[in-house]
């Protein structure tokens, strides 16, 4: 870091009673020994072999005096000769401080920073190195008309920045460029070449070491990317480049004679808090803005730009400038300058918070510049120390917010996208299940617009399942973490949408249950497509079940009867049958068969006014029970007409059926069929087919129970069928009275 000025400055100010003085002395001071020569100066305080000489040809930075002991003011003869001297010396120092660093820097560090040969090939990295150089020079030039404490050490010091922000942007090639100005500054103003060089190379050690640190952490492409990054962008400023340089360039100074070695902790301090300000206000404005463009931004985002700047503006010229009266209570209004921190950080961007930060800091310095502003002391020094601590400790929280607000509000924009695009229902309810945010989806399956449901309750679910949401809630009341469960939803058309619902809790910061978080996904078409995958495969087991049972009632028909004509009739009455009770299941769905609407559709073909009764409770079959029962009900009823009741005028059949119960609880069902009337009944009767279809088809299919009784009166038999193969609303019936 170039600390240079061969002026000693004081001030005259009269403030608060106070009168300082202020003088600058823009000389150079030599002691004469004779004519045409100068001698070295030495100083004698540790005694004669303790001295430290300054070697000729080099300032002594030292008043000389005249015959009386005073000091005078001059120019040696012999001062242009010294002068061209050490310009010609200033190529061969030059490349000494390169060879130095390169056999310094880390075998990798050096490949990284080559000196490139410099020709027209290369002309816009040359351009890019010079450009980098004389920024450097002139930050550099400016920064020391600002030093008080010691002419090499300015507490504001922009060129660190600077030389951070080339190396993060344009790589550590460019350290050559920072050597180069910082260099000429320092030879250029106060103390001898080797200072200068010693100086030189701890401004560009320090400039690469910080890059080197923040490439190995990973931290270097996107330095204020996030906070965490932030931070560890402070702590590498502030720990091992900048001590490193202002060890080297106070320690020169010292060793020297250009400093005296009392003050080598205020000037350290001061070295190196000017070089921390440097990089914590200037790197992050310079890089933030090489890495944006102004052509990217839309007119709103330069609108509310310029908004932030205008009130940056007013706001550093009510707290710091000096244009206003200084008076004992403008003082704490420098804490409102972290007004515009605080809004570029949590309205704007990162970028936005460095600028506001480095114009604040302008501000500052310019107020502590002319003895104004909050910052000022009796002490100059102080009071630029003073403003870059305030700066620092203001900047850095700053911009460590901005980078977490980012990264909270491209979280947040990421999960809007998502879920504004999800296919699925995102929606939040409270604890009254009232919407209170849902993404557009829900127009998309249920025809509702967001603005029409926020604010309103689950009334697109039908009444009937809403019990279905308080039981899920109160489950997640009780310690789930989360539930799944299927809903039927009305659309806006009235059409029921199938819904499979995930939701869980939102708690506030103190545990308790504020919200509910839930997606709905329409499952409606996966379940009609199961639905119909269970049909087909119901259809084909009923298919083949059909087809075996006619293929066996074919082989037992043809086996009992010895004419062609016989087996087609009775053959062609079974199937009739089958047919029968099978368009009874296709008119109700499958889902069962009324026992009543069994019965007489199978006495239908005999019956008469007079000759059936038929009675009993409303019951419905399952379907797989249906067909068993057709069938023995149609082996009674063609008996019954051959050989019967049936086949006599005077004979009467009475069909009755009710469900045994055991206490409550319905259990099976019990069918009674009695045949009256009709021709006796044979003592010896030998068995058919249709005999065993009666007695054995229900044990066998359904595992009820067949009583079957040839009675001199007319045919008895009792069927009796298990309460598993009545329909689903007599099972919950039964279910309902065990718990009873």
């Amino acid at each position: 870091m170039p600390r240079g000025g061969n002026r000693s400055r004081y001030q005259v100010v009269a403030r608060s009673g106070r009168v300082h003085e202020r003088r600058w002395l823009n000389v150079r001071i030599w002691r004469k020994a004779a004519p045409g020569r100068m001698t070295n100066v030495c100083g004698a305080a540790a005694g004669p072999r303790g001295q430290r000489c300054q070697p000729e040809g080099f300032g002594s930075g030292k008043r000389f005096l005249d015959s009386r002991g005073e000091p005078k003011l001059g120019r040696p003869q012999g001062e242009a000769w010294q002068y061209r001297e050490a310009l010609a010396r200033l190529p061969r120092w030059f490349g000494t401080l390169v060879t130095i660093m390169a056999n310094a820097l880390p075998a990798r560090l050096r490949r990284i920073s080559h000196v490139t040969s410099w020709s027209a090939s290369i002309l816009p990295p040359l351009l890019r190195g010079i450009v980098v150089a004389v920024c450097y020079f002139v930050f550099a030039k400016v920064s020391l008309t600002l030093a008080s404490l010691h002419p090499s050490a300015s507490p504001v010091w922009p060129p660190s920045g600077l030389a951070l922000a080339s190396l993060l942007l344009w790589g550590s090639g460019l350290w050559p460029a920072i050597a180069a100005g910082a260099f000429l500054a320092n030879a250029t103003t106060f103390g001898s070449l080797s200072t200068s060089c010693l100086i030189a190379g701890g401004n560009t050690l320090e400039a690469l070491v910080t890059a080197a640190l923040l490439n190995r952490l990973k931290a270097s492409t996107q330095p204020f990317e996030g906070s965490p990054q932030v931070v560890i962008f402070a702590c590498l400023t502030l720990l091992p480049g900048t001590m490193i340089s202002a060890t080297i360039g106070v320690g020169s100074l010292v060793f020297a004679g250009f400093a005296e070695p009392a003050k080598f902790p205020s000037i350290w301090l001061t070295w190196w808090l000017g070089d921390v300000g440097g990089k914590l206000l200037v790197t992050p404005f310079i890089v933030l803005w090489a890495k944006s463009s102004l052509k990217e931004m839309g007119r709103v985002e330069l609108q509310r730009l310029a908004l932030l700047l205008v009130g940056t503006i007013i706001i550093g010229l009510v707290a710091f400038s000096p244009l206003l009266q200084q008076t004992t209570a403008r003082g704490p209004l420098g804490f409102i300058a972290i007004g515009p921190l605080l809004w570029a950080a949590l309205r704007h961007n990162q970028r936005d918070t460095a600028t506001v930060a480095l114009m604040l800091s302008a501000f500052a310095i310019w107020g502590t510049l002319s003895d104004g502003g909050p910052f000022a002391r009796p002490d100059l020094n102080d009071s630029f120390l003073l403003t870059m601590a305030f700066a620092i400790s203001t900047a850095v929280p700053s911009l460590a917010l901005s980078a977490d607000v980012a990264v909270r509000r491209l979280s947040e924009e990421r999960h809007r996208v998502l879920v504004e695009h999800a296919s699925d229902i995102v929606a939040t309810l409270d604890l009254d299940l009232r919407f209170t945010s849902v993404n557009p989806a829900i127009e998309r399956i249920l025809g509702f617009t967001p603005a029409e449901v926020i604010g309103k309750s689950l009334r697109h679910v039908p009444q009937e399942q809403l019990h279905t949401h308080v039981e899920m809630l109160n489950r997640k009341l009780q310690g789930t973490a989360s539930t799944q469960y299927e809903i039927e939803a009305l659309t806006k058309l009235g059409v029921r949408r199938i819904l499979e619902v995930n939701s869980k809790l939102i708690a506030d910061a103190t545990g308790k249950p504020v919200a509910i978080h839930a997606i709905a996904r329409d499952i409606t078409e996966r379940k009609e497509a199961k639905r119909a995958e269970a049909q087909i495969a119901e259809l084909d087991h009923r298919v083949k079940n059909v087809l075996a049972t006619v293929a066996a009632v074919s082989q037992h028909t043809r086996e009992g009867h010895t004419s062609m004509d016989e087996f087609l009739s009775a053959f062609d009455g079974r199937i009739r049958s089958m047919a029968d009770a099978h368009a009874l299941l296709s008119s109700g769905r499958w889902q069962g068969v009324n026992i009543a609407h069994l019965v007489r559709q199978e006495l239908a073909p005999c019956a008469a006014d007079l000759n059936t009764m038929v009675g009993g409770p409303d019951i419905v079959l399952a379907a797989d029970a249906a067909q068993p029962v057709e069938l023995v009900l149609h082996e009674l009823v063609t008996n019954a007409a051959k050989y019967g009741a049936l086949s006599s005028p005077k004979g009467h059949v009475r069909v009755q059926w009710h469900q045994r119960a055991i206490g409550l609880v319905p259990e099976a069902l019990v069918l009674d069929w009695k045949e009256t009337g009709g021709p006796p009944v044979p003592a010896l009767i030998s068995p058919g087919y249709g005999t065993s279809v009666i007695k054995e088809l229900i044990p066998y299919e359904l595992g009820g129970v067949v009583d079957l009784v040839f009675a001199p009166e007319g045919v008895w038999c009792r069927l009796e069928i298990p309460w598993e193969w009545l329909s689903d609303a007599d099972q919950s019936q039964r279910r309902q009275g065990t718990r009873g």
